[in-house]
């Protein structure tokens, strides 16, 4: 199986400043994260020139599903 044939992981449907705030706060920022998106959830936050979109697993389960 080609990995571009693979699904990507759901965006984080937080908008942009919330995501930004998550990712400040160390001790608690990956529970909102994982509270809005679920265990498997894409971040996208800067353009794709800039920085590649970043998949983060906030569970065992979904470092599964990231992995296979």
């Amino acid at each position: 199986v080609a990995l571009s044939d693979l699904p990507l992981a759901p965006r984080n449907p937080l908008p942009y400043r919330q995501q930004m705030k998550a990712i400040r706060m160390f001790h608690t920022g990956l529970e909102t994260l994982r509270d809005a998106g679920g265990p498997a959830t894409r971040l996208k936050l800067a353009p794709k020139w800039l920085m590649p979109q970043v998949v983060v697993a906030t569970s065992p389960q979904g470092a599964h599903d990231i992995l296979g």
